[in-house]
Order: structure tokens, then sequence, then C-alpha cells
């Protein structure tokens, strides 16, 4: 067993993960900011609205694979209320309003009455330019949490 071979114990194996996923969350959070001009609330909102458009259709089911690598089209996505938003984000929603604003007006996201949605297009069009990073990181902590001695397995609840 993987866990096994690590010298640490659980506690050490505990510090370790933690220190591992900030600097994960670090990484992230800048790929955020490169994706939104420097703006790294409004890369935070983005997320937020890109998952709560996406939600109804995260089900772990099988029909998430129904699109198989394309992106549910604009029809799919659910426009995300400024109260839906601030709770998520748990930022002031005068907060998320200014971030809005800013996305809206830099054309990363669409007003409509029912609230906001980001575009398929330009999902992609980020895509292009994080997937890999992002793919990139992902591996790299888990190469390093196995690393470290953590049983991605048994974290995960067992093989499916």
């Amino acid at each position: 067993m993987i866990g096994d071979a690590s010298p640490l114990g659980l506690e050490g194996k505990s510090r370790q993960t933690a220190r591992l996923m900030r600097e994960h969350m670090l990484r992230l959070y800048h790929l955020f900011y490169r994706n939104t001009g420097g703006d790294l609330i409004a890369g935070i909102v983005c997320a937020t609205i890109i998952s709560a458009n996406l939600s109804h259709i995260a089900t772990g089911s099988d029909e998430d694979g129904a699109f198989g690598d394309d992106l549910p089209p604009d029809e799919m996505r659910r426009p995300v209320s400024m109260q839906a938003l601030a709770r998520a984000t748990q930022l002031p929603r005068e907060t998320v309003r200014r971030a809005v604003g800013r996305l809206v007006e830099a054309g990363v996201c669409l007003r409509t009455p029912r609230g906001v949605y980001v575009p398929t297009a330009i999902i992609a069009a980020m895509d292009n330019v994080s997937t890999l990073e992002i793919e990139r990181e992902f591996r790299s902590i888990l190469i390093r949490l196995r690393r470290i001695g953590v049983d991605l397995e048994a974290v995960a609840g067992g093989k499916d």
C-alpha cells in the first residue's frame, strides 16, 4: 500500500497535505487572475458563475459525459443571480455586483433578466489558455500527495 511507504505519520501527512493544497489553490488563483486581466475577485466570481451555470447537469451521472470533450451549449447554461453568487462566494453583494459589471463590460459574461452566464465561446477561449495548465497542476498535486503517502484511493472512497 502506498500509504505504508512514507516515513511520515498521520499528523505529518496531514500537515504536508494542507501545505500542498494551499500551494495548489494559490496556483489556481493565479490562473483565475490571468484569465481576467489581473482581477482576482472577478476571476473567482467568473469561476463561480461558470460552475453555477452548469450545476444542474453536474450530477455525476452518465449524462455528464454526454458532451464528450465538447462544452455544453449556451442553451444549457442557467443564469445565476447576484444574490446566489454572493452566497456562493461569501463576498458582499456589492463586491459581486461590481465584479460582474467588470466581467460584462469585458465581454466575459452576459447579463439576462434571470442573472448572468458565461457563454461557451468565452469558456472555450479560456480553456485554450489554461486547461493544459490546470491539468498539469492537478496531476502535479496528485503525484505530490502520493509521494507523501496519501492513499488517494482510500480518500476517494475506493475503486468504482
